[in-house]
Formats: structure tokens, C-alpha cells, sequence
């Protein structure tokens, strides 16, 4: 029984190699990556939120852009994978309009940075 899964995952595997390799140009990585004013992690301002903005390898080690924002008392997160599809999530629990909230959304956003690298 256990070959039998072995070899459904050897295959399982090949297939998805095949299928990558057999992908066109319009679809490849980093395709829908706007590169522009990115900072890197060291150059985040805890002050200006405008500057937690980072491309970091996500769990494929294609490339994913973050963008943070704050808006009041929220923190709103846009990530937008290697293909171009955002993933936007508001955060009310770090209160942006409090030093102690904008100190813990900033340590997150450096690690969630800093971790990617």
C-alpha cells in the first residue's frame, strides 16, 4: 500500500513540473509585481506607514509585494502574489491611532519583511 502512494506522489509531482514547464511568458513569476518605490526592510519608517512596503518570497518562493496603509484606527494589508491576485485584509486590533498599536503593527510588518528575505 505504501508504494501505491509513493509512486500517486512521484507522479503527482512530475505532472505539476511538466505543467510549470509548459507555462507561457504572460503567466510567468513576478508578472504582476509593481517594483516601484519598494523599500527595503531596513528603510521601513515606524512613523510613515506609506514606507511598509516590500516584496518578500512567500511560501512557493515566488516573489509577493505588501502594502500596508492605515486608515484611523486600522491597519489594512494588500498582498499581491507573483501572478497578480491581491489578498487585502484590515487589522482593527493594533489601533493605528495609538503609539503602543503603531509600535506592535510596525514590529509585525518588519518581521513579516525581514522574515521573507
Amino acid at each position: 500500500m505504501f508504494k501505491s502512494y509513493a509512486g500517486a506522489f512521484a507522479l503527482l509531482a512530475a505532472s505539476s513540473l511538466m505543467f510549470t514547464a509548459c507555462d507561457d511568458s504572460s503567466s510567468s513569476p513576478n508578472a504582476g509585481i509593481d517594483r516601484t518605490n519598494v523599500k527595503n526592510c531596513d528603510e521601513m519608517v515606524k512613523e510613515d506607514v506609506n514606507t511598509w512596503h516590500f516584496i518578500r518570497k512567500d511560501a512557493f518562493g515566488d516573489d509577493a509585494e505588501y502594502i500596508y496603509k492605515a486608515e484611523g484606527r486600522d491597519l489594512i494589508v494588500t498582498i499581491k502574489d507573483s501572478h497578480g491576485s491581491n489578498n487585502t485584509k484590515t487589522y482593527s486590533m493594533y489601533n493605528m491611532e495609538s503609539e503602543v498599536g503603531l509600535e506592535l503593527a510596525y514590529r509585525a510588518a518588519k518581521a513579516t519583511c525581514e522574515d521573507g528575505q
